[in-house]
């Protein structure tokens, strides 16, 4: 039970409506001063939202894609914060160029694997439960960063 192009459309989109509170929640996690556990937690519950995005109803599609989105928006600051504090000052940059390249190496993985298995599978809900597995694994690899 596929949605419309023009709903599935809104729906995708209200995940960038979370870049606006981004700079809200660098605050956060500089005020707090633990990112390690924003990045998990954040994850976490977006692993949960990819778990359960395809058995709900069609009204709880909107408020749970913004959801998704307001919790991806404390991954980026709180992500590009750490390369100093784990390498130490003056060693951000090569931080950030490791961290750059893996998130590039992500965004051509990511996308090419969830199209992989929407084509071999023809299912949806797969989709989402690997969606849900990377987030999983990035809970995880968070979980053993030596960082607060």
């Amino acid at each position: 039970d596929w949605l419309p192009i023009t709903l599935s459309d809104l729906v995708a989109s209200l995940l960038m409506l979370g870049a606006f509170i981004a700079p809200m929640t660098g605050l956060l996690s500089d005020r707090l001063g633990r990112r390690r556990p924003l990045i998990i937690i954040s994850c976490l519950c977006m692993f949960g939202i990819f778990l359960i995005f395809p058995y709900i109803q069609k009204i709880f599609l909107m408020p749970l894609a913004l959801t998704l989105g307001l919790l991806a928006a404390f991954l980026p600051p709180a992500l590009f914060a750490l390369p100093e504090e784990l390498l130490g000052e003056g060693k951000g940059g090569i931080g950030l160029g490791v961290l750059n390249t893996f998130l590039n190496l992500g965004v051509i993985i990511g996308p090419l694997t969830i199209g992989y298995v929407l084509d071999f599978t023809d299912s949806g809900h797969l989709g989402f439960f690997v969606m849900g597995f990377f987030v999983l694994l990035a809970s995880l690899l968070a979980s053993i960063l030596k960082a607060r």
